[in-house]
């Protein structure tokens, strides 16, 4: 399924986490590819499919709460990625 990104460009939805040691962090990343995405944010595992123990409501709630386009340099997730690594915004 296709979305319009922030930039008007037909993006698709991937699933991702950013998984820190103990835990994980979800988002849905809108991009061209997940070849963007591994390329921009090789931090991020990005998933062909929901993990077993993740609900339906709980794949909701991301897909709602937390869907980021991959060109929104103003993202608050992205940037932190990116500071992580030492990557300037922008």
């Amino acid at each position: 399924m296709q979305r319009r990104g922030s930039d008007g460009s037909a993006k698709t939805p991937y699933l991702t986490v950013y998984d820190y040691g103990q835990g994980g962090i979800w988002r849905v990343i809108l991009a061209r590819s997940a070849d963007q995405i591994a390329a921009r944010y090789p931090e991020l595992k990005i998933l062909s499919a929901p993990p077993d123990w993740m609900s339906d409501e709980q794949l909701r709630e991301i897909e709602q709460h937390s869907t980021v386009d991959i060109d929104d340099h103003g993202e608050p997730f992205l940037a932190a990625l990116r500071t992580q690594r030492g990557e300037a915004d922008g």
